[in-house]
């Protein structure tokens, strides 16, 4: 006569509680750590399997979960950085991020700088992503370190020797690739330690001097904060 799984549960519980009062509680977890044992020595293969199954499903749920995140965080800077460019008049804007060659860095220590985002006005070309692509943070530790804790950084173009003088690598990465004339450094500063930069770029040569007292106000009570708190709401919890 076959038992309702009910029944069955009862059952299997009573015999296990009965094993239990004969043996005692410390002999009865004994017995079934051998037997757990004996268990996993027959199957070790299938177990290690399985859990080699189990981790590696893990895993691939987190990467795209992170993906998922990440594509979100592209999707809504976007607007952010044109809003941004838009109003201080840039011809061109560029997001960058400082990583280890695998993920976004917050509070970990950053090897790379990268260019992943950006937006430019109607007729300017798109920079290249490929020549801003794994560029070694020691290159830039001496601008890294001056924009940091808020300031601002400018370049007034090739014939800046101040510049050229104080950040030699940067004046060459930027001035060999980009083929803009002036630039504006800032840095986004995360919560203990910078995640990115954004760099303001115009084309073109011109008489009319930049109003960087305004482009600071701009950027440190609008959209630096904005950049900053969207960027950490994507963070993979």
């Amino acid at each position: 006569m076959w038992l309702s799984i009910s029944e069955a549960i009862k059952a299997l519980t009573n015999s296990v509680v009965q094993i239990e009062a004969k043996l005692g509680f410390k002999k009865f977890c004994k017995y079934l750590f051998v037997a757990f044992a004996i268990f996993i020595v027959c199957n070790y293969k299938a177990v290690i399997r399985d859990g080699i199954e189990l981790i590696t499903e893990i895993s691939e749920s987190i990467h795209r979960d992170k993906m998922k995140l990440r594509d979100e965080l592209l999707s809504e800077l976007g607007p952010i950085l044109a809003d941004f460019r838009s109003n201080v008049r840039a011809d061109r804007i560029l997001y960058f991020e400082y990583h280890n060659s695998k993920e976004n860095l917050i509070g970990i220590p950053f090897k790379y700088l990268e260019l992943v985002r950006q937006n430019q006005s109607y007729s300017v070309q798109p920079a290249r992503e490929d020549l801003y692509r794994n560029i070694n943070t020691g290159a830039i530790t001496s601008l890294y370190e001056d924009i940091k804790l808020g300031a601002l950084v400018y370049c007034s173009g090739p014939y800046d020797e101040t510049f050229k003088t104080k950040y030699p690598a940067v004046f060459d990465i930027f001035n060999s690739r980009d083929g803009a004339r002036k630039f504006v450094f800032i840095s986004i500063p995360g919560i203990n330690t910078p995640i990115g930069m954004i760099v303001l770029e115009w084309m073109k040569e011109s008489t009319i001097e930049l109003d960087l007292e305004e482009i600071t106000h701009v950027a440190s009570h609008n959209f630096i904060p904005r950049i900053n708190a969207l960027i950490l709401s994507k963070r993979y919890k």
